[in-house]
């Protein structure tokens, strides 16, 4: 099977994992709130973005390294990786001793327990392994076992948070901590171990390797969760709670579509670092522009059922806020095809520009809520996170056609894509005010689609009728579309 074929399984793979627990934690979320009072919920929530935050710090993102690791360590690659783990669980350790002395000011700034808090240093210590493995794996291609380790990640701390809440009436927070965090720990125990027993020797080299390709990335990451979390922020000190759970929830629902970015990402810049190191651009450029037709389309089918989406998601109140959907949805749009050319920064080692970039859209993202939210509401602030993806989308061309590599991609096609995207959006606040027009266009857009897979697949649709069998049957939708585009062309 060639690399395409095999990045396109992985990245379908990758979709229905990232989607499934996507709804585990959707399903989840009416469970736990009748399990739990408010006040432990938010304690959770706020335990959560903490550990979030700590990780990115205490692991320095060293995972990241190794997509381009496997060129320069491709023999002893278990050997980096087993290396770059004792320095997170170092690092971590010297920060622990750094922050010792100063233990009732810590505590009295997180507000955790020391129960809280030994949970939390223990996975900070463990928390890369699961990471590193997942990287390798989407590196090999080995997509079944990524899906498996995922499935893992989200099922077993999900069913042992119910569990432990149930049983531990008179502290339902430690309950929900324990069960959740508890198997993650036990699980990065196990592929730590993995990885220990897989070395053939432990190296201080790769440190420096890894810190240098890394440590941008720590900004990077954190810059994102200011870019993502600084309007909902805004929102509840400017219009109150109320709006901010409309602006959460409909923030929510369109980040489903990110969902589909990081699926597709992860099987296509494995496939794409191939393509870069092999010198083969051509491929790499034809392969790209159905790639991108191909999430535009969804993104559009996405912002048209936004209104029933929300609706089932949150009920009627939340309808109202069908109007964050299609900019949110296109800021994912502008991140979808930016990535392209972050690949492009990672490949080359310049992923210092990586954070750089992030870091001024965020700076933005902060300046606009502050400034538009009190004029304009809730509202304003999917389109202050568009116009931070645009930022960081034009950041990164800049920077790779600095590095003259633009040409790797065909920047005409990328921009006339982002302008249709543009005007979707706008066309789509005109469709949500004539619900009818929009069924009709929703009815179109259907029959067009399975249309086109009628005539894009109707080899394999006869061959599979007639043997009663899809076995055989090869979903190659980038192969289809390019080949459908080089016909109209024709």
């Amino acid at each position: 099977m060639s690399h395409e074929r095999v990045a396109l399984k992985a990245g379908i793979w990758y979709t229905i994992s990232n989607f499934f627990s996507k709804a585990v934690v959707f399903l989840t979320m009416p469970l736990f709130s009748r399990l739990m009072d408010q006040e432990d919920i938010g304690l959770f929530s706020n335990y959560n973005s903490w550990v979030s935050v700590l990780v990115v710090i205490a692991s320095l993102e060293l995972f990241t390294s190794v997509t381009i690791a496997k060129f320069d360590y491709k023999d002893d690659l278990n050997d980096y990786i087993f290396s770059n783990l004792i320095f997170g669980s170092v690092f971590t350790l010297i920060l622990l001793a750094v922050l010792l002395p100063f233990k009732a000011q810590v505590v009295s700034f997180f507000g955790f327990t020391d129960l809280q808090i030994g949970i939390l240093l223990i996975y900070l210590l463990v928390y890369p392994a699961t990471e590193m493995l997942q990287v390798k794996c989407r590196l090999e291609f080995r997509y079944k076992a990524s899906v498996l380790i995922s499935s893992i990640s989200i099922i077993f701390p999900t069913v042992f948070s119910v569990i432990a809440v149930i049983f531990m009436k008179n502290n339902k927070l430690d309950g929900r901590i324990l069960g959740y965090f508890l198997p993650l720990i036990l699980l990065n125990i196990v592929i730590y171990a993995y990885f220990a027993l897989k070395a053939k020797r432990f190296s201080f080299k790769p440190w420096k390797y890894a810190l240098i390709l890394s440590l941008p990335m720590v900004f990077h990451i954190l810059s994102a969760n200011i870019l993502g979390a600084s309007d909902q922020f805004i929102i509840t000190k400017v219009c109150g709670a109320e709006q901010n759970a409309l602006y959460s929830i409909a923030y929510s629902c369109g980040s489903i579509i990110s969902v589909l970015w990081t699926s597709l990402n992860n099987a296509w810049s494995a496939w794409a670092y191939e393509q870069m190191a092999s010198n083969n651009i051509d491929a790499l450029k034809k392969a790209s522009k159905p790639y991108i037709l191909f999430f535009v389309i969804v993104a559009f089918f996405f912002i048209l059922v936004a209104p029933e989406f929300l609706y089932i998601m949150g009920g009627r109140s939340y309808v109202s806020a069908k109007y964050v959907m299609p900019p949110i949805v296109t800021s994912f749009v502008f991140l979808f095809i930016y990535s392209l050319y972050v690949n492009i920064e990672t490949f080359l080692k310049k992923n210092h520009f990586i954070a750089i970039g992030t870091m001024i859209a965020a700076i933005s993202n902060i300046v606009l809520n502050l400034l538009l939210i009190p004029m304009f509401g809730y509202i304003a602030a999917a389109y202050t996170t568009l116009i931070g993806y645009m930022i960081m989308f034009f950041i990164h061309f800049l920077v790779v056609k600095k590095l003259k590599k633009n040409h790797w991609y065909d920047t005409k096609y990328n921009f006339k894509v982002l302008l249709i995207a543009l005007g979707i959006m706008a066309i789509s606040n005109v469709l949500y005010t004539h619900t009818v027009v929009r069924y009709v266009v929703i009815l179109t857009f259907v029959l067009m689609g399975g249309g086109l897979i009628v005539v894009l697949y109707k080899n394999e649709i006869k061959k599979a009728w007639k043997t009663r069998s899809f076995k055989d049957f090869h979903f190659s939708i980038t192969e289809k579309i390019s080949n459908l585009q080089t016909h109209l062309k024709k």
